[in-house]
């Protein structure tokens, strides 16, 4: 505002007295006082602004259907309007209230911004009768027109309230000092735990009412069965040990897939040579390397032209090129046979692991009831994606000559479920 003043602006109508006032006033402060003659409505006003303070009794119509405020209507009519609008010094309107009363009705008050603190004589005489004063007396704790509003009733009232408070919580902790006595002092050891020194103290609990509330699936019951479950747990109780981490080659595995991958070219000897010394090429091998001179090296027999024929036809069979590429498939083969017999020997362990576990949660350590030893299942992929490997082998033995593409998530998945079964037991 140019003036730098607090503008109030203030509108009654159709109020006792006051047929229509509209003023604009501006202010230094919001501490105002109304002079004026007798009957020309200063205590109407008050009224208006009393009626804005909610804290009073809640209006409510008479047993002949009139209302506290018909009283405030002037004479002749049957409803006034009252509006009160207050603009700072900045020019920003920080109240703006009105309400209107109407005849055997309940006016619907607004809220307001502020407290307005009325002295005028309906003020004086309640709290001159609350007291049961006298009007001559000496009144004690009323500052009645000075620039403090006396405080002794509501000072009273909180003295009260804590005094109140102090009964209610020397009572509560005898309450809550007799639960524990009863209920859980009782307990064996209890005390020995740090949780119950921190958690079951009178402080402790008083403090954490206004904490967030932690859910609790179970009863009390439980828990103290659960307790007495970790209470009986053995001092020697043998330990879970670890398990082996897999050693398993995933290099290797990744030139088995790049040799399937292959084309190798075949020997010039007939099918049907060919499929009798793979049926049992590691017996003729075995003959082969022994044989000397002219006798069989098993059932040193003599043995005749045909026959050491046929031998000279089994070792250049097996120096041929084909011959080796089906021994060094067969000996891939082997030694992922051996990757699995390995996978097995850890699956049973940790079977037994797992076993073992259950027992222990299950008699001793209830907080892992819902805990489980997974890692079979992991074995189990690892296996079955070696077997994968495997069987594209069988098919390799049969045709040299045929490219076998195997997916590279075999490979992934094995590399994958290798660390993530070390790392799980590590």
């Amino acid at each position: 505002m140019a003036d730098g003043k607090i503008k109030v602006n203030i509108e009654c109508q159709q109020i006792a007295p006051l047929e229509k006032l509209q003023r604009e006033i501006h202010l230094g402060s919001l501490k105002m006082g109304i002079f004026a003659n007798n009957g020309c409505g200063k205590t109407f006003i008050s009224r208006l602004f009393r009626l804005i303070d909610h804290s009073n009794q809640a209006l409510s119509l008479d047993e002949n259907g009139y209302s506290p405020t018909d009283s405030l209507i002037r004479f002749g009519c049957n409803f006034g309007h009252f509006a009160f609008k207050i603009t700072n010094k900045e020019g920003d309107i920080v109240e703006d209230i009105s309400f209107d009363i109407k005849e055997k009705s309940i006016p619907t008050l607004p809220n307001s911004h502020y407290l307005y603190h009325v002295f005028n004589q309906d003020y004086v005489e309640e709290n001159i009768r609350v007291l049961n004063y006298e009007k001559d007396s000496d009144i004690q704790g009323y500052i009645l027109g000075k620039a403090n509003i006396d405080l002794t009733d509501d000072e009273n009232k909180l003295k009260k309230i804590q005094e109140e408070g102090i009964i209610l919580r020397s009572q509560i902790e005898k309450n809550i000092q007799t639960y524990l006595t009863k209920n859980i002092d009782s307990i064996r050891d209890i005390k020995r735990l740090q949780e119950y020194k921190d958690l079951l103290n009178i402080e402790a609990i008083l403090s954490s009412i206004n904490q967030e509330k932690c859910s609790c699936s179970k009863t009390v019951d439980n828990l103290l069965a659960d307790y007495n479950k970790v209470k009986s747990t053995p001092e020697n109780l043998d330990d879970i040990l670890l398990i082996d981490n897999v050693s398993i080659d995933v290099n290797f595995m990744q030139t088995i897939v790049s040799d399937l991958d292959k084309q190798y070219n075949l020997s010039s000897f007939s099918g049907e040579f060919k499929a009798k010394i793979k049926s049992k090429q590691h017996f003729i091998e075995e003959g082969v390397r022994l044989f000397k001179g002219n006798r069989c090296p098993f059932c040193e027999q003599e043995l005749a032209n045909d026959s050491l024929a046929l031998i000279d036809r089994y070792t250049q069979f097996l120096t041929d090129s084909e011959s080796q590429t089906i021994k060094l498939f067969q000996d891939y083969s082997k030694q992922l046979q051996n990757y699995i017999s390995l996978l097995l020997n850890i699956e049973n362990t940790l079977s037994q692991r797992a076993n073992l576990y259950n027992e222990y949660k299950t008699k001793y350590i209830p907080a892992l009831e819902n805990d489980n030893f997974e890692s079979v299942a992991i074995i189990t992929s690892i296996k079955d994606s070696i077997q994968l490997l495997i069987e594209a082998i069988c098919k390799k033995i049969e045709a040299i000559n045929i490219s076998i593409k195997v997916s590279d998530d075999v490979i992934e998945n094995i590399e994958k479920y290798i660390i993530l079964q070390n790392v799980l037991h590590s």
